[in-house]
């Protein structure tokens, strides 16, 4: 016989399968209650009366628009899209072209330089000195005078003659410190011309250039160019045309030489 533990489990057990089947066999019966509810297709009429007052709202909103008291939405296709706004960046093109031709037209040109630099350069690891450079500028016709540096008048008279060139120092500030003798070193001389002051530039030019070789072959240096390149037939061509297109700009051309350009 099974004991009083025994019995009361299997008694408990039974409650709980009897519970589990009732509540199965309620859900079940309330599934099929919800779907008796549920109408058929053909008796659906509620829907009908739903959608009425949309689409008479639909209609009166339209009438409001044709009164002009509320401005309808406005579509636009993409071809009308892309045809605007290749139409502002064309308008946006044309407004900067004709801002850039306005700031042309009333930007002074730039006039080019009138003063022509010539350097003589010491070789590497050397410099001149102070008392060689003054020998060898005081042979070629040269005065020390304003400004520490060496000046070649017209005429060779430093008191009435004109300036036709002068020489510097290479370097900042420019002075030339001869007087110091070996105390005063410099890797280089600049020679420079205003040609716009000269009666005769080319002529001028010409001997600055004659000059500049001179003392170049005696300190034993090198000619270089305005950008301190070895001097060339090129360089040489390229001040001469700068010179005439000066005097063309300034309507002196009736005053150059015949060999204002030699190519």
């Amino acid at each position: 016989m099974l004991s009083q533990s025994a019995t009361l489990e299997l008694v408990l057990a039974v409650v709980v399968l009897f519970a589990i089947f009732y509540a199965i066999a309620r859900l079940n019966r309330r599934r099929r209650d919800d779907d008796d509810v549920l109408p058929v297709v053909d008796e659906i009429d509620g829907l009908a009366e739903i959608d009425t007052p949309r689409e008479k709202s639909s209609v009166s909103a339209k009438d409001s628009w044709d009164e002009g008291i509320v401005s309808p939405p406005k579509v636009i296709a993409p071809a009308d899209v892309k045809a605007k706004v290749e139409g502002l960046r064309a308008r946006t093109q044309a407004a900067e072209s004709s801002q850039s031709q306005a700031q042309a037209h009333n930007k002074p040109a730039q006039p080019l330089s009138t003063v022509i630099a010539i350097h003589v350069m010491a070789r590497a690891q050397h410099v001149f000195y102070g008392d060689a450079i003054q020998q060898v500028l005081t042979q070629a016709g040269l005065h020390y005078g304003d400004l520490r540096v060496f000046h070649r008048y017209a005429e060779h008279n430093e008191q009435q003659g004109q300036i036709i060139f002068s020489v510097a120092s290479a370097v900042n500030p420019g002075t030339l410190m001869v007087h110091l003798g070996q105390q005063f070193s410099c890797p280089g001389l600049t020679f420079f011309l205003d040609f716009a002051k000269q009666k005769n530039a080319v002529t001028m030019f010409q001997l600055m250039l004659n000059t500049a070789r001179g003392i170049a072959q005696a300190l034993d240096g090198e000619l270089r160019d305005e950008q301190r390149k070895t001097w060339s037939l090129t360089a040489e061509q390229s001040i001469r045309r700068r010179i005439q297109r000066h005097f063309m700009q300034t309507n002196k051309s009736s005053s150059m030489p015949l060999d204002a350009v030699t190519e």
